[in-house]
């Protein structure tokens, strides 16, 4: 008979009742719980404020930064998002030490000092280390346990895939204007901003894909490209991208297109490394009736997709709809993983592909200044320059952003909004 295998350190008991009877998630609790209480019972013992770090600090003789982590832990109302402020080992020692030495009694002090064992113990079980539980309370975020879930992974991946990928970003800019189409009530009008602000190569040859120009219907079927409106005139008889060339730094970088089924992708070619060759790189486009107002059998929703394909310290992405437009709900944000590879468009969705998203959509009225924005330099003008191209009244149009910081690779991010019913 084989015997059952114990973590090391761990008692076979406290591995047994773990295992059997409770899942991570309800040891965590249970754990950080038992913890908060008993320091909770440990400072009104010897008559402290748990909510006034300060004043604990000057009366102890403790380090402020100590004292802050412990009031931090007790006054949380969220056990996921208190756990980076619990101390270490030695912390804890010396912060259980100066209270029993200013008359804390010997029985709370080995609680406290017995529950921090516990959670130890629960760590080293479920995750091993500090950092792996780090990272599994980071993916657990969704459904409220944090307010931004994966911050912290996202921001790791970040770094890593701009090594290994050899380029960087600060900002991806995308944004989609709607509008009704003149001639057909059935259909919209519809301008596509895209852009990288701040684009830097960190190997000579790194090249990457810029610009993705596909339509597409719910089944994910392709709809075939009409004829362009270029935002900036210059580059209407372009048979390459349709740059904004008042907002791309100069030089521009070199850019070439490749095929693909019923679209074009436009990629950035090989470059300087560094500051040196750094660029901002903007892009629009507009279409006359072609995109569907209403809702049908094929096409019940509208979506507007921006491909994370690169790593970028942030996401901005705009969506503006004419007033005659009214949207029935705002747009709802999405985030889909496309670690299996294949196409970005909707009939390549799981389930299972789905990532946390607590990020909401925000909804900014109030003409061209009001959509500012730090993440990119004169944005306003650029919305400007597409009202100017397209006819349109800015004051007739509504934004609805999302901003995400440090978005993950490869993926996917729509804002999803319901059609309404054609008029009988």
């Amino acid at each position: 008979m084989v015997a059952p295998l114990a973590w090391p350190g761990i008692p076979m008991e406290s591995l047994r009742q773990t295992s059997r009877n409770s899942s991570f998630q309800e040891d965590y609790e249970r754990c950080f719980q038992q913890l908060r209480g008993a320091l909770t019972e440990l400072l009104t013992a010897v008559g402290a404020n748990p909510t006034a770090p300060q004043d604990i600090s000057r009366s102890f003789g403790l380090n402020k930064n100590l004292t802050w982590k412990v009031s931090k832990i007790i006054q949380s109302g969220d056990s996921y998002s208190a756990y980076p402020h619990l101390p270490g080992a030695g912390g804890l020692d010396i912060f259980l030490k100066a209270l029993r030495s200013s008359g804390a009694p010997q029985r709370q002090v080995d609680a406290t000092r017995q529950a921090f064992a516990d959670f130890e113990q629960m760590v080293r079980y479920h995750a091993g280390d500090r950092g792996t539980l780090e990272l599994m309370l980071d993916s657990l975020a969704e459904g409220g346990l944090q307010s931004r879930p994966l911050e912290v992974s996202r921001k790791l991946a970040f770094r890593g895939n701009c090594g290994i990928w050899g380029i960087h970003a600060k900002t991806r800019l995308t944004t989609f204007f709607l509008a009704p189409n003149e001639e057909d009530p059935g259909c919209n009008d519809a301008v596509f901003l895209t852009g990288l602000v701040r684009l830097r190569r960190f190997r000579p040859d790194a090249t990457w894909p810029l610009i993705q120009r596909q339509l597409v219907d719910d089944s994910g079927e392709a709809i075939p490209l009409p004829e362009e409106i270029a935002i900036d005139p210059a580059y209407q008889e372009s048979d390459g991208p349709k740059l904004l060339s008042a907002f791309c730094s100069s030089p521009i970088p070199k850019i070439r297109g490749v095929e693909i089924p019923k679209g074009v992708l436009y990629q950035l070619e090989e470059g300087p490394v560094g500051n040196r060759g750094a660029a901002d790189v903007y892009y629009g486009t507009g279409i006359k009736g072609v995109v569907p107002r209403y809702a049908s059998p094929a096409n019940s929703h509208g979506e507007f997709n921006a491909i994370l394909n690169a790593p970028v310290e942030s996401l901005h992405f705009d969506i503006f709809v004419h007033q005659d437009l009214a949207l029935p709900e705002r747009p709802k944000p999405i985030l889909i993983g496309r670690m299996t590879g294949g196409s970005a468009l909707p009939n390549a969705r799981r389930v299972d592909e789905l990532l946390p998203i607590s990020e909401e959509v925000q909804e900014i009225s109030g003409g061209l200044n009001a959509v500012a924005t730090p993440l990119v330099a004169r944005y306003p003008d650029m919305c400007e320059a597409v009202y100017r191209r397209m006819g349109w009244d800015p004051a007739a149009f509504t934004c609805y952003r999302l901003v995400l910081e440090h978005p993950p690779i490869p993926a996917s991010v729509i804002l999803r909004f319901p059609l309404p019913e054609a008029p009988a």
